[in-house]
């Protein structure tokens, strides 16, 4: 009895009642001993038959490639066109007229906006009354001038008289062109209150300003573009910008209805005056298109293409390991495709660059490094790849 007892969770309750129909059937002790023994021997050989099938640890791969994978690296920015003016008058005032939309399309000579000019005809009213007054003053001046000349030629006047009536007349005469160039900067004021367009084709791709608004000279109301040629301009950190040069081809991202992939070349690069350490990079595209419009949302894209180095292999951070001062990785040596071996490779590594590291030494391109996984694993173990790497 105790031995059935101790035998039972050895074998199985499902053995164990075999083993009872089979002593019923034979009725024999030792029938029944042997087919204990072999279920046992049985049972002992399904539990080995779990180790022969492996377990393998599950890993996840990425190639070691020529330059980082996937570096697109995205600046929002704005189209304007190459040939761009901010627009702003001389005088200050209150705008009075401002027909023009942002988009719409202008002739030479189209009124953009233009000030209330009540004040400024005031002044060129004042202005013109006082060289009427100054002309009159002049001619006064003139005529007793020449009169004291004729007294003067003759003795007849002392010369400390003549040199009176003679600086009042030089006066009259500065007085004259004074008020005249009164008059003129009162009729050039009265001008500045206008804005209109250059040339054909032109047209605003942004107004900073509305009817009615008080401004004062020099404040931006608009942004005016003319002519074809478009470009984009985006803000990029320092260490982006010292990754370019003027002359560098990139390219250009425009959010149409569609995205449209055109070519540009950096023009130019600058210290952004808004924020410290940020600097703004201009592109020209370099073809221009009927749906390229200004103030249109762009992206400024630089790819692996300003990765100067050429021959070198990359691999993604994760993927670097140290011990003791000396870098490797684990690489994966497929069998199957799916199954393989984890070897650990020592490796020298470089620049860092958006979170991949160059290899100078170790590694070839196209070799498998594992980048999750790495905890459990080590040099010489059977592994696989996770199922949504296979795919």
């Amino acid at each position: 009895m105790q031995f059935i007892i101790l035998i039972v969770p050895i074998i199985g309750t499902a053995h164990f009642l075999r083993i009872l129909i089979m002593i019923k059937n034979r009725k024999t002790l030792t029938s029944a001993a042997l087919a204990i023994t072999a279920l046992v021997l049985l049972g002992c050989g399904d539990k080995q038959d779990n180790p022969d099938q492996e377990l393998l640890r599950p890993v996840r791969t990425a190639l070691a490639t020529e330059a980082p994978q996937g570096l697109e690296l995205r600046f929002a920015g704005t189209i304007d066109s190459a040939s761009t003016t901010a627009l702003s008058f001389r005088v200050g005032g209150t705008i009075h007229h401002f027909p023009v939309t942002v988009g719409a399309k202008l002739k030479h000579g189209d009124l953009i906006a233009q000030l209330d000019t009540a004040d400024l005809n005031l002044n060129l009213e004042r202005s013109k009354a006082e060289l009427a007054e100054s002309h009159t003053i002049l001619a006064a001046n003139q005529s007793r001038f020449n009169r004291f000349s004729d007294l003067h030629a003759r003795q007849a006047l002392s010369a400390m008289d003549y040199d009176l009536v003679k600086a009042e007349y030089e006066a009259s005469l500065a007085q004259v062109s004074q008020a005249e160039k009164a008059v003129d900067l009162s009729l050039r004021q009265v001008s500045y209150a206008k804005l209109a367009a250059p040339a054909d084709g032109c047209y605003l791709s942004s107004t900073n300003a509305s009817v009615n608004e008080n401004i004062s000279a020099g404040h931006r109301i608009a942004t005016l573009n003319c002519g074809n040629t478009m470009e984009i301009t985006s803000i990029v950190s320092g260490a982006v910008a010292n990754l370019i040069t003027l002359g560098q081809k990139v390219e250009a991202i425009i959010k149409t209805t569609k995205e449209t992939r055109v070519n540009a070349t950096i023009t130019e690069i600058g210290l952004s005056s808004t924020t410290s350490g940020l600097y703004f990079v201009t592109a020209q595209l370099d073809q221009s298109q009927a749906n390229i419009r200004p103030s249109m949302a762009a992206e400024l894209l630089l790819n692996k293409s300003f990765n100067d180095i050429e021959s070198s292999v990359w691999v993604p951070m994760v993927s670097i390991n140290e011990d003791q001062g000396a870098h490797y990785v684990m690489t994966f040596e497929s069998e199957d495709g799916i199954n393989g071996i984890v070897h650990k490779t020592p490796v020298e590594v470089g620049k860092f660059s958006q979170g991949f590291f160059q290899v100078n030494s170790g590694l070839e391109v196209g070799q498998h490094v594992i980048t999750a996984g790495l905890s459990h694993i080590y040099d010489g173990l059977k592994v696989k790849l996770l199922v949504e790497d296979n795919k």
